[in-house]
């Protein structure tokens, strides 16, 4: 890690995203206490807690609870009985164990799955275990590492809606890293991007979308697009420009005026329109057609437009 400061908002829930080897679950095991950095500092609330030791570092960990991609749960144990587990290890009496179990596992959706043993539970229940367990402490913090990749598309977007309804019902901050630009576009407000051990870029969502400052941003964003829609747009000898559009730019005909307003006209070879928790944000990749002064003068119209003009890659 190499001088990354990032500040996260109370009640947000906060996306750090990037390739393999990025750092991000370094960054992660940082910020929730599980590792210590070499230097600067973690906060907490305004709260310094890095450099806590003993009883200061255990009760700072409990404020902060921490989702695993791997569930990380007794297989032996019951549902009840993980959930109950870092409970029990803190020495809380029986009954108010007991009470708190019930609580969490009715607040995840198993209510009536107390009984069963880990090992028979879906994945989605056990990560749904795991969030309760997370929860046990009532922490002021989650940290999801990777918490939906090992899910399928159904059950991810099950288990973000159940994190996002757990943040406001409980006012948690949410720290979510994911290399999945499908679980930041559905439920983060804002979003780090991580590059070798980096911060690329920081921002919102929408933005990061709809205008991507750094290449690793550029790159993630890129990826959305189906094989089939890369293939075709690296593919031909014309020159082609990638359009992004965000805010009041994407939910105008944009392409219909231009094509009123220059004597040029617009090939589109491949497209896509993201929903980002109510904002749109989409591009297109086109060839524009024309005289050489028209096409640079409609491509500098696109840019007043609000719309983010960029060289399409090649292959």
């Amino acid at each position: 890690m190499d001088g990354i400061s990032l500040e996260v908002p109370r009640g947000s829930v906060y996306g750090i995203v990037g390739r393999s080897g990025a750092g991000k679950t370094t960054l992660l095991r940082m910020a929730c206490l599980l590792e210590s950095p070499d230097s600067g500092e973690v906060r907490h609330g305004g709260r310094k807690v890095s450099g806590l030791a003993g009883a200061e570092l255990l009760a700072a960990r409990r404020r902060a609870g921490v989702v695993f991609q791997s569930f990380n749960l007794f297989s032996s144990r019951t549902a009840a009985g993980n959930v109950a587990f870092p409970l029990e290890a803190a020495g809380l009496p029986r009954r108010e164990i007991r009470d708190r179990v019930t609580r969490l596992l009715d607040l995840v959706g198993l209510a009536g799955m107390a009984g069963r043993p880990a090992g028979r539970l879906s994945g989605g229940e056990r990560q749904r275990v795991a969030i309760a367990r997370a929860l046990a402490h009532e922490p002021e913090i989650l940290f999801c590492d990777e918490a939906t990749s090992a899910l399928d598309p159904g059950t991810t977007r099950s288990v973000l809606e159940l994190i996002l309804s757990l943040r406001d019902r409980l006012g948690l901050t949410v720290v979510m890293v994911t290399h999945q630009m499908e679980v930041v576009r559905r439920a983060c407000d804002l979003v780090a991007v991580l590059d070798e051990g980096r911060l690329a870029e920081a921002g919102e969502v929408a933005e990061l979308f709809a205008r991507p400052r750094s290449r690793a941003g550029r790159r993630l964003v890129e990826e959305q697009l189906p094989d089939e829609a890369r293939e075709i747009e690296e593919s031909g000898a014309a020159p082609r420009l990638r359009l992004r559009f965000g805010g009041d730019s994407a939910s105008r005909p944009i392409l219909s005026l231009l094509a009123r307003s220059f004597p040029v006209e617009a090939n589109i070879l491949s497209g896509t329109i993201h929903d980002i928790r109510g904002r749109r944000s989409g591009e297109l990749v086109v060839e524009l057609s024309g005289e050489e002064a028209a096409v640079a003068e409609a491509t500098s119209w696109l840019g007043a437009q609000g719309v983010c003009v960029e060289e399409a890659r090649r292959g």
